[in-house]
Formats: C-alpha cells, structure tokens, sequence
C-alpha cells in the first residue's frame, strides 16, 4: 500500500519527519508506523464524527504514549477537522518534499469498506503549501481564529498547474447567501467542460451537482457519475437513474450505489444500499459506499481537470471544516486515469440500480445471451454510441 511505503521511507531516513493532519485515525497498521517515528511524527488529530467527544481518543493515546508530537483539533460543534494529508518533510532546511492527500480516512472505513480516492505529490511546491497549511492549523488549536479562515480565502494558490484550495473561505452564512467562491469556482470548472464530465461524491451540496445535472441534458456532453447518498437540497432537482424515473426533474445519468439482494453463489455475495447504510431505524456497516470526491472535467483534452481532495463539494464544507481539494490543469494521463476510476464506478453500480428497479416493478431481469445480431441495435443506442467514440475514436 503506497500510504505505508511512504511512512516506511520516512521510518528509513532520520532526516525526514511526517505531519498530517487526520480526521479519523484508527487503522493498527498506521498507528505503528506513526508510534515508529516517534517524535518525527506531527499529528494534527480531530475528534472525527463524535461531536461531544473523541472519536480518535485510542488513536491519540496510542502516539502520545510513543512521544508522537500530537495536536489536538477538537472543533464538536464548530465543524469537521475533516482534512485526510500527510506531507513528508526534510531536515535540517525544514523542506516539504512530497504530499498525500484525497478522501481516505486512517481507518478501516476509509482503507477498506468504501470507495476511496488518494493522489500523491511529488511536488515539493505543493508540498509546501500543505505543509503551510498544517503549521496554520496547528497554531488555530480548536477553534477557526480569523487569520486561519482569512488565509483560506485566498485560495487557491496556483503552483505548477495545480491550483490547491483550502476551506472553510468564510464563516457559516444563511442558507439564501450566494455561494462562497470556492463552490462558485467549482461551477465555473462545470461549466467549462466541453465533451466530458465524470464524477464520484459522497454526500454533495445542492452546488455543484446542480450544475453538472443541468449540463446533462446537452447532447453533445458525456455526463456520468455515482453518488452514495443524495442530500435532502437535491431530492426534486433531478431523476435517479434505476432508482426513480417518475418523480424528479431532470432526466440524468446519475446513480445511487446498489448491491445485488440474491447472491449469484455461495462464494460470490453481495450487500444491498439497505444492508450497508447505518440509518435511524438501522445499524449497518457504514454510512458512505462511495466515499470519493472526484470530478473529471475533458480527460481526452489538452485542457483537462481533475478535482480531488477531502472537500464533500458542499456548503458546510465550503464554511464550516477544515477541508483541501485541488485542481489539477493539463494532465491528460492522470485524467484518463481519473476518468477510467470514474466510468468504472459508474458502469458497475447501473447494472445494479438497474436489477433493483426491475426488482421492485416485479419485472423480468435480462439473463441472456443472443445468437443473433439484432441485440446490437437495442444496445448501442445513441448514448452508448457517444461514449464508445470518446474511449474508441476512429
């Protein structure tokens, strides 16, 4: 796992230390590394989703007891201490040399029951805007002091083709109140796609998918993406494909994440959306099945974006917690990398959404194989024609 390797490169070289700054902490494999590195080790560590508590209190007595240098960032109420970053560092010059970040969470959640996304810099500038960050928040100790949040808002810094973005930008505002330029800059990157956008979230806010689903409707645009859960901002705005065709507005690509409820054998089983998901009324395994953030903006095109951090693309991550995300310009191999984890995502959970909605109409679910080419012409409709040109072009 390239999150170990890392750790172990910093183990390795007493010249180098690590400082992350973690929302949830909890996977024994890290905590070793992390107890290893003992006072090269620089802990920012929230108290995860327990607001009137910790969440990570036997992470943070685990690396005290090793001298770990850890900091506490107990917001409760305030917001989420919700960054996932390392930054690997070298002595004597203080010099940031390399950076994780992404969506994964230190814990068996984020390593191993949802789907995750993280992307390493080798970048030694954007490293060092990381590394920046952590000192800011480190400083900020439990609470958002007006320079910590004044310097957020003068995001994004551009380093390289990246601009990288660091929130909150603004205190909580009213629910009418324009959208803070984080999410209005995230519109604009929507707006600006030509051919393709592709996506992965897990709980957005109501901007920017709202744009991304009106853009659905252009015929000359692919738009697809998985969302784990659609927020109650979102409900009318649009229809879920495989999930509800009759209710909603828009007709889009979306889908939510479905498991199949018969299992195809004893060694081949699955977890449906209701078995997964913790509500009110039940006790699942988690609360996201797709834990990602990414958006994919023109993969094929010199003019590329890819859209990636901790950062829910919402309000309260625009205003209330600690969150990064970066936009990446011109990197046609990554975004077709992107792109590729995007699509499969995708294509893996329709089928799904489409044998739950056969399902529950009581409707006989395609299970064969055709001898005959007339099954062509009902598969490649218009839209699988228009995907099949951008992945096949002739």
């Amino acid at each position: 796992m390239e999150l170990l390797r890392i750790l172990d490169e910093v183990i390795e070289n007493p010249d180098l230390s690590f400082y992350a700054a973690l929302y949830e902490l909890a996977d024994p494999e890290l905590i070793q590394r992390l107890q290893l590195l003992r006072g090269r080790a620089h802990i920012i560590l929230a108290n995860g989703s327990v607001a009137s508590g910790d969440g990570n209190e036997e992470a943070r007595a685990a690396l005290r007891s090793a001298d770990v240098d850890v900091h506490d960032r107990m917001l409760g109420s305030k917001g989420l201490g919700h960054n996932k970053f390392g930054v690997v560092v070298r002595s004597p010059a203080n010099q940031a040399v390399k950076v994780w970040t992404g969506s994964t969470n230190w814990a068996a959640t984020g390593l191993c029951t949802q789907l995750n996304n993280a992307i390493v810099f080798d970048d030694e500038d954007v490293a060092q805007s990381f590394f920046e960050q952590w000192q800011g928040l480190a400083a900020a100790q439990n609470g958002f002091p007006a320079n910590l949040v004044q310097s957020n808002a003068q995001s994004p810094r551009n380093i390289n083709n990246v601009d990288v973005w660091f929130t909150r930008v603004r205190n909580p505002q009213p629910a009418n109140t324009p959208p803070a330029h984080d999410i209005e800059t995230l519109i604009e990157l929507v707006n600006s796609a030509q051919s393709v956008i592709l996506y992965v979230m897990f709980q957005p806010g109501p901007q920017p998918l709202a744009s991304i689903l009106l853009r659905a409707g252009e015929p000359d645009l692919v738009v697809k993406g998985v969302v784990s859960t659609v927020g109650a901002n979102n409900e009318e705005q649009f229809t879920l494909l495989g999930i509800d065709r009759e209710s909603k507005e828009y007709q889009t690509a979306l889908i939510q994440p479905e498991g199949i409820i018969k299992d195809f054998s004893a060694w081949l089983e699955e977890v449906t959306r209701f078995e997964f998901l913790t509500t009110n009324h039940h006790v699942g395994i988690g609360h996201a099945i797709t834990h990602a953030k990414m958006i994919v903006i023109d993969p094929f095109s010199d003019d590329c974006k890819v859209i990636t951090g901790s950062h829910n693309f919402s309000k309260s991550a625009s205003e209330r917690n600690d969150e990064n995300f970066v936009v990446i310009h011109g990197n046609r191999r990554l975004a077709e990398a992107y792109a590729v984890a995007c699509l499969s995502t995708y294509e893996h959970y329709r089928w799904r959404a489409y044998v739950k909605e056969k399902s529950d109409a009581d409707e006989p679910i395609w299970d064969h194989l055709s001898d005959s080419p007339a099954w062509q012409e009902e598969c490649l409709t218009d839209a699988v024609k228009q995907t099949l040109s951008l992945w096949c072009p002739r």
